[in-house]
């Protein structure tokens, strides 16, 4: 529940939400457990969205993102091939102009297609109409990061990321974003705040390695680099990123203990060795 009102999803759209999982089986993938074993009945649903306004409302919403329309958007962009979704998004925008999930699902599909500045110019008319959108603020910032628009890719992002900060995809790209415009530290601040979000996710130390490298920090480039390559289970590499991270940190000092620790119980990776050929004298 609280996934899906972080998503935006307020108890006014749940219900509907709800009805379509209980009625379509082809859903059942993207469905909780409990959705399989405690069928939707309507007691239920009238449960389970006043739990949703009484205790799991994290923010109110006055645009479409609320609603059941935008996860309409969401599942064309996903099911529907390109040219099927753009047809129904050109339709819902011929009926008005100023529907918001059509505007964004056709800006979507028009970066898909690598029209940038169709796209952005979509983006920038839902945006007008939904200023603090999320999905909106989130698609802008990367448009302008895939067109090489840091400063605006920035500026959106971090629109993005400080209404929900647990926007994965918004973070991801802001951190990135930061670290082509030079701003190291600050990309390095938020690939940690990623981190905490994505504990299991190994190619952030990849990503860390990367950006303490570019900043000048050699030790903690290789620290990183070293974790990386270990839980690849790459022991070799690993451990020369360890070795090389040691001589930054002197004895004592709690990184140099970290960097051992992690050392520990790792061996060279064994090679197979080819039998010596045998010799046939004539």
């Amino acid at each position: 529940m609280a996934s899906l009102t972080g998503a935006g999803y307020d108890g006014r759209g749940m219900i509907d939400l709800l009805k379509i999982m209980k009625n379509f089986e082809f859903y059942s993938n993207s469905i909780p457990s409990y959705f399989l074993t405690h069928p939707g009945t309507d007691e239920r649903i009238r449960y389970i969205d006043a739990l949703l306004q009484t205790r799991y409302i994290k923010r109110g919403k006055t645009s479409l993102i609320g609603g059941l329309s935008r996860f309409q958007t969401l599942l064309l962009l996903s099911e529907k091939g390109n040219d099927s979704a753009q047809t129904v998004f050109e339709k819902k925008l011929k009926k008005d102009g100023s529907d918001v999930d059509a505007l964004y699902g056709l800006a979507v599909i028009q970066g898909r297609l690598g029209r940038m500045d169709n796209s952005a110019r979509l983006f920038s008319r839902a945006l007008a109409r939904s200023p603090e959108d999320v999905d909106v603020l989130r698609g802008i910032g990367i448009n302008h990061f895939k067109s090489g628009k840091m400063p605006q890719a920035v500026e959106y992002l971090r629109k993005a990321y400080t209404i929900n900060p647990k926007d994965e995809q918004a973070l991801t790209y802001l951190a990135r974003a930061y670290e082509e415009t030079g701003d190291f530290n600050t990309s390095l601040m938020l690939f940690r705040d990623l981190q905490k979000l994505r504990p299991d996710d190994i190619n952030l130390f990849y990503n860390l390695g990367m950006i303490y490298g570019k900043s000048g920090n050699k030790g903690e480039s290789h620290f990183n680099f070293g974790v990386f390559n270990k839980k690849k289970k790459k022991s070799d590499t690993a451990l020369f990123h360890f070795k090389e991270a040691l001589k930054y940190y002197p004895e004592g000092a709690a990184r140099r203990l970290d960097i051992q620790k992690e050392m520990e119980g790792l061996e060279p990776e064994r090679r197979s060795v080819a039998p010596p050929q045998r010799k046939f004298e004539f």
